[in-house]
């Protein structure tokens, strides 16, 4: 009788070497692809915050720009006490200005995490979402208002858009 020396296929040690070496490959790869995607969601929610700090930013400004009268915050609504030191100063975060014979209101929304715009006083309506703060600072010598919107999303971190308006009318 012959002996048969040729067997073919693979001994149990050889099997799990192979898979093991195979599990590590499949995790490496998996775990890139997370990280792709959580970076692709987080530049999503940046964006997102970047796109609506611009449109608030850039809706303002204009009006803002063509306002007839500006209710600063040294006239009969003083200004929030940044410095906690009583004194008002003339940053805060609601601007009323008159425009084309209307009172326009622009205010950050607290609850909401909102900018809103009212009219009148009436119809809030949000113009930007994902706020974590506004601000606006007067400077009456230069006639400009500074607008600073600060946002942010889930884990966009926080995203910061400043402009500054010169009003023509005053």
């Amino acid at each position: 009788m012959k002996k048969m020396n040729n067997q073919k296929g693979f001994t149990l040690v050889e099997t799990i070497i192979t898979l093991t070496i195979f599990s590590f490959l499949v995790t490496a790869v998996l775990l890139v692809y997370a990280e792709g995607y959580l970076n692709y969601a987080k530049n999503n929610q940046k964006i997102e915050v970047q796109e609506n700090l611009r449109f608030a930013l850039s809706k303002m400004s204009r009006e803002i720009r063509q306002a007839s009268s500006l209710n600063k915050p040294s006239d009969s609504n003083p200004g929030i006490d940044t410095n906690n030191d009583g004194i008002p100063s003339n940053d805060c975060d609601k601007i009323t200005f008159s425009l084309n014979g209307k009172t326009i209101s622009y205010y950050y929304d607290f609850k909401g995490k909102e900018i809103q715009r009212s009219v009148y006083g009436e119809g809030n309506n949000p113009v930007a979402s994902h706020v974590t703060g506004l601000e606006f600072q007067y400077d009456s010598n230069a006639k400009t208002v500074t607008i600073i919107i600060k946002g942010k999303r889930l884990n966009s971190g926080e995203i910061s858009a400043i402009t500054r308006v010169l009003i023509r009318s005053l």
